[in-house]
């Protein structure tokens, strides 16, 4: 990306907000090329850049993320797969504080592999999930890695997914005893 190319030299730009442009894979591996020489931005914002999707996210499987604080990945077409790639990066890293990954298509299947995600890393702080697919299961998973003393999630948003309803086990969810 050719924004990136003339950012390469700079220290003093901290935030990169770069959402609603038309990043798909082929931008994703120059970020994430970028992102691993560049020790200056905490702040990235690629929400509503369609194009993205679990393609582009495989090239952050194998990132550490850069120095990267917050990241807004919010209406990216993840999916459960884009997810999938997104937790092997978040393993090797351990800056990120702030996820947001609002109206990704995230089922259970991706929420159980954030849950993974979230009980390897410590320095998580704040997660948003609103919007997506999330149900009990889903939700469970992730409440099961919130449990974990080395955990120290203080914010989960999981506003306006299908979680509860039902009753007996299909309300699990809703207890965090188990």
């Amino acid at each position: 990306a050719v924004i990136l190319h003339g950012l390469k030299e700079t220290k003093t730009v901290t935030t990169l907000q770069l959402q609603h442009n038309r990043f798909g894979p082929d931008g994703c591996h120059s970020l994430v090329s970028f992102l691993e020489r560049n020790d200056s931005i905490h702040t990235l914002d690629l929400s509503s850049n369609t194009g993205i999707g679990a393609a582009g996210m495989r090239h952050f499987s194998r990132s550490s993320f850069g120095c990267l604080t917050s990241v807004n990945l919010s209406k990216c077409n993840l999916g459960n797969a884009g997810v999938a790639h997104l937790c092997e990066g978040l393993v090797q890293n351990h800056t990120i504080a702030t996820l947001m990954l609002a109206h990704n298509g995230i089922g259970d299947r991706g929420a159980r592999r954030l849950g993974d995600a979230i009980a390897h890393h410590p320095g998580l702080r704040d997660v948003v999930l609103k919007w997506n697919l999330i149900r009990n299961e889903g939700a469970c998973a992730i409440a099961r890695a919130l449990r974990d003393p080395r955990v120290d999630v203080e914010c989960l948003d999981l506003s306006y997914n299908a979680i509860g309803g039902g009753t007996g086990e299909s309300n699990s969810a809703l207890e965090f005893s188990q």
